[in-house]
């Protein structure tokens, strides 16, 4: 029966060419997933087991990574049947592909990894031979031994002073492109959010803490901290990103209709005081214990997204994670980039999960937003005063003759104030008698009078108040010289609904903006009355200003305009 085959420089270029859809950082999350699955084969109830992370001891410019005692050994076998295969590990595949760790190493980093097994007390490498271009373990000339062995050849005995740490199981050693490259810092630089070199060791525990959602139980994960001069500072614990969700005070979890689950947190740091290290701004995918980001994406694409979920404010100190159970069959890529289900990226769906999270908006976030709203003073009146002027200019007022000291200065009269020839009496006829005088009406009082200098200048007054469900929504007060908007009318809470549908917007900010929207529709209508009914009582204005003509204009009240301007503040808000 014939079978596929594939030579060894087949079987690397088919390598190189899975690597290039691989991200930089990937490599470590594999290393160190193949100490944790090797820690739990092998612990049983009431042991812990150890993760370490750091410089090695015998090679410094190069990165460790280190399980300890007791661990699932290698052995001889295990090297030889598996180490030098692809997609087979000689474990479970479910979690961990088989392929991960030289898929995402060995390409950009021919020296390739160096073993150590305390189980064995040997040492051997897996590079990628220069001679060959080929995938192999290094062969050894060992002194006294025969060169002709290959299988002994491939192995260097070890003391015990040549682990990095006296309770190591496997370490593993970083040996990068070449024996002067420094491995550590090419972790720091290839794990780093901007790729910056950061030598402390903060960088790939900031990596760790967000690419884990949770550390087992019993399993220390920690990474070694060094100071400015490279001199061993501390171990610090990886906890993963379940436990800064844990610490917030906003946080919790909205089940989808489909058996997702999407996390949320907001962090508690003040605006521009934000750790460094705290993950959020951004929406993840949670999938078999594992983070994934879409590093591709730009900032305006990140807020788009946010918006999308309904967080209008802050969106860079909000972290959302979506939580893939194994048992709705989705499964990773093997470069672990992408969630897939015949055929269909996650991600793709993306937009339909984050609309229904809006829909389930939850509370403590909603009302987190609304304590991070600007300040909701907008200088309503200082736009009224600018409605009321626009009025004011929309009517010019036909020029009226008005007489001063006998001189006729209105329309028809000379620079002397003399007749025009035309209205001269004939010659030799005495001037025509004057005509009696008109009977003046009697101006009313300053006060009554609708169209006054005051209210052309000041707007009526904007106030919000709490006035019950069957009270009117706009209310003239004369006394006051104010609108007063009930927040509490039904009139007013249909619109608000209306106005919402259903989005996280803050209550406090949705009311606000709703009702400077309804003050100047008010003030719209108070400028055309004085304007209309000029020179009349201030009954006549009265009697336009209650209360049932005053909720008509909600009628003219338009959703999708407030909707936007609510968009438009909680956008400008720090």
């Amino acid at each position: 029966m014939s079978q596929l085959q594939i030579d060894a420089l087949a079987a690397y270029r088919l390598l190189e060419f899975m690597a290039r859809a691989c991200p930089m950082d990937q490599y470590l999350r594999e290393f160190i997933q193949n100490a944790i699955d090797a820690l739990m084969r092998a612990l049983t109830d009431g042991e812990r087991g150890k993760i370490r992370i750091s410089k090695d001891k015998q090679y410094p410019n190069k990165i460790v990574i280190s399980n300890s005692t007791p661990a699932d050994p290698f052995s001889k076998k295990i090297v030889s049947e598996n180490l030098l295969t692809l997609a087979h590990s000689g474990h479970n595949q479910a979690t961990n592909h088989g392929s991960g760790s030289k898929l995402a190493y060995l390409p950009s980093n021919n020296m390739g990894i160096l073993f150590r097994s305390r189980a064995m007390m040997l040492a051997w490498q897996m590079w990628v031979n220069p001679e060959t271009s080929a995938v192999e373990l290094r062969v050894f000339e060992l002194e006294g031994d025969d060169p002709s062995d290959v299988e002994e050849a491939i192995y260097l005995p070890l003391g015990e002073d040549e682990f990095t740490f006296e309770d190591s199981e496997t370490e593993v050693v970083l040996l990068g492109s070449d024996d002067a490259e420094d491995t550590w810092l090419k972790a720091t630089q290839d794990v780093g959010r901007n790729k910056q070199v950061a030598p402390g060791g903060y960088v790939v525990l900031d990596y760790l803490n967000h690419k884990y959602w949770d550390i087992p139980d019993n399993i220390d994960l920690t990474v070694q901290i060094y100071d400015q001069e490279g001199n061993k500072k501390e171990l610090r614990y990886v906890h993963g990103l379940k436990d800064l969700k844990n610490k917030q005070d906003v946080k919790g979890s909205i089940p989808l209709n489909n058996g997702m689950i999407i996390h949320y947190y907001a962090l508690k740091s003040a605006r521009g005081k934000k750790s460094a290290h705290s993950l959020a701004g951004t929406v993840g995918f949670l999938h078999e214990n594992e983070i994934f980001l879409q590093r591709e994406l730009t900032k305006s694409a990140i807020k788009k997204l946010m918006m999308e979920a309904g967080v209008y404010v802050r969106h860079a100190d909000v972290m959302l994670l979506i939580e893939v159970p194994s048992s709705l069959g989705w499964l990773q890529t093997i470069e672990r980039t992408q969630l897939t289900k015949n055929g269909d990226k996650i991600t793709s769906n993306l937009s339909d999960y984050l609309e229904e999270f809006r829909s389930k908006f939850p509370q403590d976030l909603k009302d987190w937003m609304e304590t991070h709203m600007p300040n909701l003073d907008s200088n309503i009146e200082v736009q009224a005063r600018r409605l009321m002027a626009r009025m004011a200019g929309t009517k010019k007022v036909k020029d009226q003759v008005k007489a001063t000291s006998g001189k006729n200065t209105g329309a028809g009269a000379t620079s002397t104030g003399s007749r025009t020839p035309q209205n001269n009496p004939p010659n030799n006829q005495p001037p025509p008698p004057p005509a009696p005088p008109k009977k003046r009406k009697k101006r009313k009082p300053q006060s009554q009078v609708g169209n006054t200098s005051t209210h052309a200048a000041a707007p009526p007054a904007f106030r919000m108040i709490e006035d019950g469900p069957d009270e009117p929504t706009i209310q003239w007060d004369p006394t006051a010289y104010a609108f007063s908007i009930n927040i509490t009318s039904s009139m007013f809470e249909h619109e608000l609904d209306d106005t919402i549908q259903g989005e996280s917007f803050p209550t406090d900010l949705s009311q606000t903006v709703q009702s400077e929207r309804f003050y100047l529709m008010a003030i719209r209508y108070f400028a055309k009355l004085i304007h209309t009914f000029k020179r009349k009582s201030n009954d006549i204005l009265q009697e336009k200003l209650k209360d049932d003509k005053l909720d008509a204009l909600v009628t003219g009240h338009e959703p999708a305009t407030t909707r936007n301007v609510i968009k438009q503040r909680m956008l400008r808000a720090p």
